[in-house]
């Protein structure tokens, strides 16, 4: 196989089509479960992870900034769609686009930072 410049930097290989924002961010409509397990999932990654302090600090200040950030999101889709994928870069932008998207991943964050806390605290006082 030669060089061939048109694909050289494409991570996908010869037969990938180019990425295009309109792909990946188009007919954007989720239903409220799907947000919910989204946010459910990433607040018990954050929190699994021992990064419930800087999550909490980002969060904060990205909090006045959130629609802005949403359409952010969506001029850098293109670049970001290679490390997620297309579906959780669709609801990440419809949980920054929302005022309360934020407000609800902080809340789920300090819960589960609080059951995780408990049930350190538990497992201490039986040794």
């Amino acid at each position: 196989m030669g060089l061939n410049w048109s694909n050289m930097w494409s991570l996908a290989g010869d037969n990938a089509a180019p990425l295009e924002p309109e792909v990946c961010l188009s007919g954007m409509s989720l239903d409220e479960a799907e947000k919910q397990k989204f946010l459910d999932r990433t607040a018990r990654a954050i929190v699994r992870r021992r990064l419930t302090v800087p999550a909490i600090l980002a969060l904060e200040s990205l909090q006045p900034l959130s629609f802005i950030s949403s359409q952010a999101l969506l001029v850098l889709s293109p670049l970001l769609s290679l490390a997620l994928n297309c579906r959780d870069l669709q609801t990440l932008y419809l949980l920054l686009e929302e005022r309360t998207g934020i407000e609800r991943l902080l809340a789920l964050i300090e819960k589960y930072d609080g059951e995780q806390y408990d049930g350190e605290q538990c497992a201490g006082e039986k040794r």
